[in-house]
């Protein structure tokens, strides 16, 4: 995992991915929108506050466009926007990917330290830090507005499933910010 020489991040500005009016995928019974919200709201909100990494969250039932209206005037240059997401494919695919924008050297090893740790964690395959204009799904706003997107799995995968609690997959990801906050220096 990467090491700064000095602090990057000052704030994590957090977002569950999809909304009960827009729920994402579906996959044993459970809806996209449920299982982002458990995992960035419950657990690792939780996480980075008690690792002293300063976190603020956007509202999940706020439409996308106001939840990216609100993450580019909260914003500065010095903080890292999240939102996190769960993959849906034929039930076959696995892996974990974060998309992150083009140009932003920073979210671009950021990403890479949350995939190198969650992979080498929880043994999830690591799909690669990618461009946002590679998505299979067009431009993703959060992404173009400068924020990094968290595929945590393939929740249609059993065992992606399986092998990611909400507490572990938080605990990875904090051990990957950790360095990049004043926390991590300390």
């Amino acid at each position: 995992m990467a090491s700064p020489a000095k602090k990057t991040i000052d704030t994590i500005i957090l977002s569950a991915g999809h909304s009960p009016e827009s729920p994402g995928a579906s996959a044993f019974g459970k809806r996209e929108h449920e299982l982002t919200r458990e995992y960035a709201v419950v657990h690792v909100r939780d996480v980075l506050s008690d690792a002293g990494i300063p976190v603020m969250m956007i509202n999940q039932s706020l439409p996308l466009r106001e939840r990216i209206q609100l993450m580019k005037a909260r914003k500065t240059p010095r903080d890292l926007a999240i939102e996190i997401h769960f993959n849906a494919a034929n039930g076959k695919a696995y892996g974990t990917e974060v998309f992150y924008p083009m140009g932003d050297v920073t979210c671009l090893k950021v990403s890479r330290d949350i995939l190198l740790e969650t992979s080498r964690t929880l043994g999830l395959r690591n799909r690669g830090a990618k461009l946002q204009n590679r998505s299979a799904r067009g431009t993703l706003g959060w992404v173009k507005e400068g924020g990094i997107l968290i595929e945590v799995c393939f929740m249609d995968n059993p065992e992606d499933m399986s092998r990611v609690t909400p507490e572990a997959w938080a605990q990875a990801v904090v051990a990957a910010l950790r360095p990049w906050t004043q926390s991590g220096l300390s």
